[in-house]
């Protein structure tokens, strides 16, 4: 479909999910996938005291922005946490509910689990709603099990403000769609896409073939800065 578009001179990118493998002309998204990964997996190995038992939490097992996710993730922690085993990943197909039962069967199937990964937006927040419940049952005590990952603040403002997240790795995709539009008219006007290109009051960034405007983590100190969804 993107060659088809480009032998009919349309300017042709990728934003959100890339499709690495095809001819689009850019992509855009906050960083990349890989990066992304890597320090969500430092994050979560940190609030573990780096050992313990993992479960990954994903929203699709074939989306390139989820593999790739997963693939920094791994090989950071296979890297830098030996002790921490990764037990298994489970698979919401992008849907909260499926996202809270699949949490749920962790916390049964794990009894010594100590983390929960997400990434995707609805993994977090819905394993954290699946510990406060477990927590509330008696069935965990407060901390015995940490979570982190990918987070929007309307979700997760509830479970960063009770302690159950720390801290989540976020971006704005009213910002993702903002920068694709840039790149667009940049592409339509024949303005160079390099170190010079700039949107105002944004932190953009230009790696070869990508063009990147930033994460940001949400922590109790600024989750009520931010209302995107």
């Amino acid at each position: 479909t993107i060659e088809e578009a480009q032998a009919q001179g349309v300017n042709t990118i990728t934003f959100d999910t890339d499709a690495p493998n095809s001819t689009r002309t850019w992509f855009v998204g906050p960083d990349s996938d890989y990066a992304m990964g890597q320090e969500l997996a430092k994050m979560i190995a940190e609030e573990m005291g780096g050992e313990g038992e993992l479960a990954f939490m994903v929203a699709s097992f074939s989306a390139e922005n989820q593999v790739s996710k997963v693939e920094g993730a791994t090989d950071y922690l296979t890297e830098n946490y030996p002790d921490i085993e990764i037990v298994t990943t489970v698979n919401s197909n992008d849907d909260n509910e499926t996202a809270f039962s699949n949490a749920q069967t962790l916390l049964t199937t794990y009894p010594d689990l100590k983390g929960i990964l997400g990434f995707a937006g609805a993994e977090a927040p819905q394993a954290a709603e699946a510990v406060t419940q477990a927590i509330n049952n008696g069935e965990l005590q407060e901390g015995e099990i940490v979570i982190t990952g990918i987070g929007f603040p309307t979700q997760c403002r509830p479970y960063i403000k009770s302690g159950i997240l720390k801290q989540v790795l976020s971006w704005n995709p009213q910002e993702t769609g903002k920068t694709a539009c840039y790149v667009l008219a940049a592409m339509a006007e024949g303005t160079p896409i390099d170190d010079s290109f700039a949107i105002e009051g944004m932190d953009i960034r230009v790696e070869d073939t990508c063009v990147y405007h930033g994460c940001i983590l949400l922590t109790p100190e600024n989750i009520d800065d931010y209302n995107y969804s």
